[in-house]
């Protein structure tokens, strides 16, 4: 149960301040997810994993929204456990820091760097099938140019062939 929270805390969870002090974790109508977008687990929460092996959990990236909303928020969050001389769990004070322009940013740039690379990947194609036009440009006319002195030559040989067969049927 929540004995203390901020203006944040209010703004992230949609709840009031009486709402926020009466919840217990997991928060019914916030959605947590992973960094990876995935649904995180109850049972994966940070201040719930620092409460059951009394343990720290630091600098865990999540997206956090309202389950009405689709729009997410993301933080690192950290939940440290607090326990009495015995070793029993008094409280656990979970920590956050909004992320969120940071992500956006980070998203940004990689749509960038993707567009870059897509404009990268294009002109080397395009390059590629010009090279291989002019390829295929350069063998068509070598060829044609290869079976013109071909055929010449074969009619020169078929007109001498026939010159000497008309030469040698007369001297016999």
């Amino acid at each position: 149960k929540a004995l203390f929270y901020n203006k944040t805390a209010l703004d992230f969870s949609g709840l009031s301040e009486v709402e926020f002090l009466n919840t217990t974790l997991p928060v019914k109508n916030v959605l947590f997810v992973k960094e990876d977008g995935s649904a995180l687990p109850e049972e994966q929460h940070p201040t719930l994993i620092a409460a059951r092996e009394k343990k720290a959990v630091k600098d865990i990236v999540l997206g956090v929204s309202r389950k009405n909303s689709k729009e997410f928020r993301w933080i690192i969050t950290s939940a440290e456990p607090i326990n009495n001389d015995k070793g029993k769990l008094l409280h656990v004070i979970t920590t956050f820091i909004d992320i969120t322009e940071r992500k956006k940013i980070e998203q940004r740039l990689l749509g960038e760097e993707i567009n870059k690379q897509k404009i990268i990947t294009r002109a080397t194609i395009d390059g590629q099938e010009k090279e291989r036009k002019e390829i295929s440009k350069e063998l068509h006319d070598n060829i044609g140019q290869l079976l013109t002195t071909t055929q010449l030559y074969l009619e020169i040989a078929q007109t001498t062939a026939f010159l000497l067969s008309e030469k040698s049927s007369h001297t016999t």
